[in-house]
C-alpha cells in the first residue's frame, strides 16, 4: 500500500467506529501496516484524511482531534467501496475551509478585507445601536424612579400635615381634659366643704 493522501481515506474510514477515537491512535494503527520510514508520512496524510472525511460529511468530530463514523460513513462502507470510489466521493463532497490562508491572491485578500471591514462596521453599528437602546431604557427607568420618589415625597408631606393636625387636636383634647379635671376638683372641694 502506498502512502498517499487519498490512499489513506478508505483505511481511515474503516478504522473508525461509533466511539470517538483520537486521530493519533488511528494513525498509529495505520502506520503499523507500513515500513518504519513511512510512519511520519502516514501520520501527516492520516490527519489530512480525517479532516477530509469530516469535511465531506462521513465522520463526526465531537471534540478536537477525535473522530467517529457517522451514518453517511457507515452507508459508504456498506457499499464496499474501493480506494478510487472513496477518493471520488470525498472529492465531490469535500468542503474546504472558508478562508484558505495559503492563497494570498490580491483579489481574494481585498474581498476578505472588504468583507471583514463591512462586518466589523456593522458589528460596531449594531453594538452602538444596542448601547443607545440600553441607555434610553436606563433613562426611562431613572425617570420612572424619579417620578415615584416625587410621589412618595408628596405623600410624606401630606402625612406630616395630617400628623400636625392630629397633634393639635390632641393638645386641644388634653387642654379640655385639664379643664374638666380642674372643674371636677372644684366641685369635689365645694361638696366636701359643705357642713
Amino acid at each position: 500500500m502506498t502512502v498517499g493522501r487519498f490512499e489513506l481515506l478508505l483505511p481511515f474510514l474503516e478504522a473508525l467506529d461509533d466511539t470517538p477515537r483520537h486521530v493519533g491512535a488511528v494513525c498509529d494503527e495505520l502506520a503499523r501496516k507500513h515500513p518504519r520510514d513511512a510512519h511520519g508520512k502516514v501520520h501527516y496524510e492520516g490527519r489530512w484524511a480525517a479532516s477530509a472525511l469530516f469535511r465531506s460529511g462521513f465522520a463526526d468530530r465531537p471534540r478536537r482531534g477525535f473522530y467517529r463514523l457517522n451514518r453517511n460513513g457507515k452507508d459508504l462502507l456498506r457499499r464496499d467501496p474501493t480506494v478510487d470510489d472513496v477518493r471520488r466521493i470525498v472529492n465531490a463532497r469535500y468542503k474546504p475551509r472558508a478562508v484558505d490562508r495559503r492563497r494570498n491572491r490580491p483579489e481574494a485578500t481585498e474581498a476578505r478585507s472588504a468583507r471583514g471591514t463591512a462586518t466589523a462596521t456593522s458589528r460596531k453599528a449594531t453594538t452602538l445601536d444596542e448601547v443607545r437602546r440600553d441607555l434610553d431604557s436606563v433613562h426611562r427607568t431613572v425617570n420612572g424612579v424619579q417620578d415615584r420618589l416625587d410621589g412618595i415625597e408628596k405623600a410624606t408631606k401630606a402625612t406630616e400635615a395630617r400628623l400636625d393636625s392630629v397633634d393639635k387636636r390632641l393638645e386641644a383634647v388634653e387642654a379640655t381634659l385639664a379643664k374638666v379635671d380642674e372643674r371636677t376638683l372644684a366641685i369635689k372641694r365645694a361638696v366636701l366643704s359643705r357642713p
